[in-house]
């Protein structure tokens, strides 16, 4: 386990602020931010490739703060893995276990076949792709007994398919050697489907961790939505202990769970694309008396992967509100452009914002 106290680390303009932090052992942590939000300075901190000006790192109930980083047995993989360029393959992976004097090749080759690289260990390291190099990396810290790797953006340079071939691969690797693995990225796809935590730190402050275990993401604060790319961010206010007014939409919105007791307070919420329904005219005697109906049309139509992405605006109003659309429900309703549509909104799916 590894427990980051207080930790506070200033660097020019920039500044990791009051970073406390449990990762638990044998997990997979994915700290999700955008570029420049402070993920690499905080893994070099945990490595000892930085000392903060404040707080503690304890690994394994022991202080590390100002151990050397070759005393802390924690694996730093660089975005730009740094494998010897005058060492093969194998002499790259070995390297460390010289170090430590340690002779151990039935365990090497047992690893090296486990990450599909005994075939290219005589190759030379420039000869490698972007995968290759990762496994080579991988190898090299398994074998030389790191069980806690700190991942700098892996999957930055690989094409989409590769990427998603990668972490569930990088998944069955934690699972069989039980690795604690922190891994940071900005990269959102993916990373969901392997993490058991996700953390997200943003311009240098670490905001909520979601377990993967909850059925559902909710984002609780603006910064972490606005992140995630959810532009459905409203203001309002409470108007009783299940309203909202929203002025911009001209409506009132009724939530779950309970509001605070604190009647005209200014609020911001949020409502994901993919949880507003589209009420198809043979289902409208469902809705008779359900709240958070909007009538509108459609103003832009932009076709996704697995989805239609609508920009709908209310009758009346001029701010557009983003709904996801599955593809494969395209042929219950005719979509276009300039359409008129009604949605629907359920209440526990409108959450509030810090």
């Amino acid at each position: 386990m590894i427990d980051l106290k207080n930790i506070h680390y200033k660097a020019n303009n920039f500044f990791l602020d009051k970073i406390n932090h449990t990762f638990e052992e044998k997990k997979i942590h994915i700290i999700l931010g955008p570029s420049g939000s402070g993920k690499t300075l905080l893994l070099e901190i945990i490595a000892g490739l930085r000392t903060p000006q404040n707080g503690q790192i304890i690994y394994h109930n022991t202080d590390i703060t100002k151990l050397l980083p070759e005393k802390r047995n924690i694996a730093y993989l660089p975005q730009d893995n740094v494998l010897f360029p005058h060492l093969n393959v194998k002499e790259n992976i070995s390297y460390a276990l010289k170090i430590k004097g340690i002779n151990n090749d039935a365990n090497s080759l047992k690893i090296t076949e486990k990450l599909q690289i005994t075939p290219i260990l005589n190759r030379n390291v420039q000869h490698l792709s972007g995968g290759e190099i990762q496994r080579v990396a991988l190898a090299r810290s398994i074998i030389a007994g790191s069980k806690t790797l700190l991942l700098d953006e892996p999957t930055s340079a690989f094409h989409y398919s590769l990427k998603n071939e990668f972490l569930h691969f990088l998944k069955e690797i934690q699972k069989d050697y039980e690795l604690t693995i922190i891994m940071v990225t900005h990269d959102i796809l993916g990373v969901f489907s392997i993490a058991d935590y996700i953390t997200f730190l943003i311009n240098g402050k670490l905001y909520q961790t979601f377990n993967n275990t909850e059925p559902k993401f909710t984002p609780t604060h603006y910064e972490v939505a606005k992140f995630m790319g959810i532009k459905n961010i409203f203001e309002g206010y409470i108007s009783s202990h299940d309203k909202i007014i929203c002025p911009h939409l001209n409506t009132a919105f009724t939530i779950h769970p309970t509001l605070p007791d604190k009647k005209n307070m200014n609020i911001k919420f949020g409502i994901k694309p993919e949880d507003i329904r589209i009420i198809l005219p043979e289902k409208k005697k469902n809705y008779t008396n359900t709240p958070n109906q909007l009538k509108g049309n459609i103003k832009k139509i932009y076709r996704h992967f697995y989805h239609y992405n609508l920009l709908f605006v209310p009758h009346n109003i001029e701010y557009p509100i983003e709904i996801h659309f599955p593809i494969t429900k395209s042929e219950k309703i005719t979509l276009y452009e300039g359409k008129d549509i009604e949605i629907i909104i359920k209440p526990n799916d409108i959450f509030l914002l810090i």
